[in-house]
């Protein structure tokens, strides 16, 4: 009778705690199962391109490797190409194919030597026998100074007709028109003087070049 009782509660207590395969310890119901299955393949143009995936060695193109689901950093180095990089998200359980286009780099242009220059030598010419100005030089010069003259005297007067109008009604603009008119005046005056001078000496350096002809020198 107790041989009956004991094989009784062991019957029980094997159907409530069932034996597990993992040793014992119980299953978290939201652990999801692991996923499989989930492939990267890349491939480049030109191939033959080292890959780095999240910044680590991958392979050379074209290559197709496991990975895990999310992003993912890829790097595609090739010598001669420009570097390409690329952010890409690999769905769980699923193919993911990347094509990645690599561009020459444009060579350097080359270097052009400068050409030399060479600079002839230039003939020395011969230097002119200094002659005496002509009397046409003074004609000119003295046309101007009589032109100048005319100037000064013309805004002189204009000077001393402003200067009249502004001691009958003393403005701002009459004292200004006036001041105006003398600096013309004076200027006039300073260039008359000035080709006055300039003509008497070209006058008698021409009368002295002319009597040095004359006489054989």
């Amino acid at each position: 009778m107790r041989l009956t009782a004991v094989l009784l509660t062991l019957a029980v207590v094997a159907a409530v705690s069932p034996a597990r395969a993992d040793g014992g310890a119980p299953k978290d119901p939201t652990t999801p199962p692991p996923v499989t299955g989930t492939t990267l393949t890349l491939e480049s143009a030109p191939s033959g391109a080292s890959v780095a995936i999240d910044g680590s060695p991958g392979g050379v193109t074209p290559i197709s490797i496991p990975a895990t689901p999310g992003r993912h950093d890829i790097l595609v180095t090739l010598a001669g190409h420009e570097p390409s990089s690329r952010i890409v998200l690999l769905p769980a359980g699923q193919t993911t194919r990347v094509m990645v286009p690599l561009h020459a780099i444009a060579p350097a242009p080359p270097v052009i030597a400068p050409t030399p220059v060479v600079i002839a030598p230039q003939p020395v010419a011969p230097t002119p026998t200094s002659r005496a100005p002509s009397r046409s030089y003074a004609y000119v010069t003295g046309g101007l100074a009589i032109a100048a003259l005319g100037i000064g005297t013309v805004f002189g007067v204009r000077a001393l007709s402003a200067s009249s109008d502004y001691d009958r009604d003393p403005t701002v603009d009459k004292a200004v028109t006036g001041e105006s008119y003398a600096t013309v005046s004076t200027v006039g005056f300073i260039a008359a003087a000035v080709l006055v001078g300039t003509t008497v000496v070209i006058w008698l350096s021409s009368a002295g070049g002319e009597s040095n002809v004359a006489t054989g020198r």
